[in-house]
């Protein structure tokens, strides 16, 4: 099966940013790969470039400083006009400032948080510009790797603010909803990524081997990339935002179908293959469509906690494709409350967040109440002829003079109401017949 990408060859536009040398942070070596990467493939799949200087090209942009991001964007917005897709790609540094995410040109400064709020790139404004330009907008986002120079101003900035420092970690949710357009994110919410030891980062690396793929919506090439992703990196989760697009029309690559042939031109031809093939032609069953399948990711606080989705025989996995419906969830965590509930899966809402609370206390443990040892009760004593006392215990004790006497003679038991001679010893007082006397 052969790849045909001509027909879109004055359709597509695109602007590709990398930053890598950046004068005050800490420079990357990937972002400048990546642009050129992307550019390269983009270009053989029928796609124009915007250059530095708003023209179209084949080449990527290198390292823009903040006075030339936003004409580039303003410029770009001209570009898309009526286009089939337009697509922009960044990689570089990013971050969110408190409930805003920005992009970072190279020559922002490094001292002062506010200082670098004013002088970033919001996200939202470059999405709102690009919006409704072209049928379709793509937006691609593979930023939000560590900073450590700016570690010493964000710990001044949280000060007394309410802030922490994880609100200026990674990009927030994107906020505004944009009419046929996709946003790609290299990390959920919030999250870092790596910029990998290779030649391109881990998620452009994934992102180029399913570029050029033929027959996959440019939707699915996306959801494949964070599915993919998931299978093979532990901690960095990809997600995907569409919206309002329409099914299965865009693609990057669409399989190849050869050209309808003029019955009134190849008359002659048909006449000779009928003669020589006798068989009728196969009938040929109409393909079973395919259920759409969307990435599936559930975001938790702690983010240790074991997800189990209740109503599936597969296990859990973040980004694991997933029809669309209604899925029972459980997450559970040690010292935190379990909770279960159901996901309402869709093609719009794909990533969920449960944040589990602490329990207030562990378990008391049930612990036998101890009991005490009693020992048994002594017979009650009683008096005989007011001088003799009974002890309850086989004795008898005379008041006056302390000696105490036993019921039967030494050498004999008590048994059927008389004692019984056990052995030969010498005869004392008898108890039995003190008793009788009295």
């Amino acid at each position: 099966m052969g790849l045909h990408v001509g027909v879109f060859a004055a359709e597509r536009v695109a602007l590709v940013i990398g930053n890598s040398q950046y004068q005050a942070l800490n420079r990357l070596p990937n972002p400048k790969n990546d642009a050129n990467a992307i550019a390269s493939k983009l270009t053989a799949l029928g796609f124009k470039l915007m250059n530095a200087r708003g023209g179209l090209g084949s080449r990527a942009v290198l390292n823009v400083k903040e006075d030339n991001f936003l004409t580039l964007i303003e410029q770009f917005s001209q570009q898309a006009k009526s286009a089939d897709i337009a697509m922009l790609y960044y990689a570089g540094h990013g971050m969110q400032f408190g409930a805003e995410s920005y992009l970072l040109p190279v020559d922002v400064g490094s001292n002062n948080i506010k200082l670098i709020e004013r002088h970033a790139i919001g996200l939202e404004s470059v999405l709102k510009a690009l919006d409704g330009k072209a049928k379709l907008t793509v937006a691609v986002f593979d930023a939000c790797r560590e900073i450590p120079e700016l570690e010493q101003a964000i710990g001044e900035a949280t000060r007394g603010s309410g802030l922490t420092k994880a609100d200026y970690r990674g990009l927030t949710r994107v906020k505004s909803k944009g009419r046929s357009r996709i946003v790609a994110f290299s990390g959920a919410a919030g999250q870092l990524v790596a910029d990998g030891t290779g030649r391109n980062s881990p998620y452009t690396t994934e992102l180029l081997k399913h570029l050029g793929k033929s027959g996959l919506t440019v939707n699915e090439v996306f959801d494949t990339v964070s599915y993919e992703f998931g299978l093979k990196h532990q901690g960095q989760h990809p997600e995907v935002l569409s919206s309002g697009v329409k099914q299965r029309t865009y693609y990057f690559v669409k399989e190849y179908q050869k050209p309808k042939v003029n019955p009134d031109t190849h008359y002659e031809l048909a006449v000779e293959q009928q003669a020589v093939v006798s068989k009728p032609p196969p009938v040929v069953k109409a393909p079973v469509p395919e259920i759409p399948r969307y990435p599936f990711t559930i975001n938790t606080t702690p983010a240790h906690a074991r997800v189990r989705v209740l109503n599936i025989k597969p296990k859990y996995r973040a980004g694991m494709l997933l029809a669309a419906g209604t899925y029972k969830i459980e997450v559970t965590a040690a010292g935190y409350a379990k909770v279960v509930g159901n996901a309402e899966f869709t093609a719009k809402s794909r990533a969920f967040s449960v944040d589990l609370k602490r329990l207030e206390q562990a378990k008391k443990v049930y612990q036998a109440p101890k009991v005490a040892y009693e020992a048994p009760k002594k017979a009650k004593s009683r008096l005989i002829a007011g001088r003799y006392r009974d002890l309850g215990d086989g004795t008898v004790k005379d008041t006056q003079t302390g000696l105490q006497w036993m019921r039967c003679e030494l050498g004999k038991t008590w048994q059927n109401n008389d004692c019984i001679f056990c052995c030969s010893i010498c005869p004392t007082l008898i108890y039995s017949n003190l008793i009788r006397s009295n």
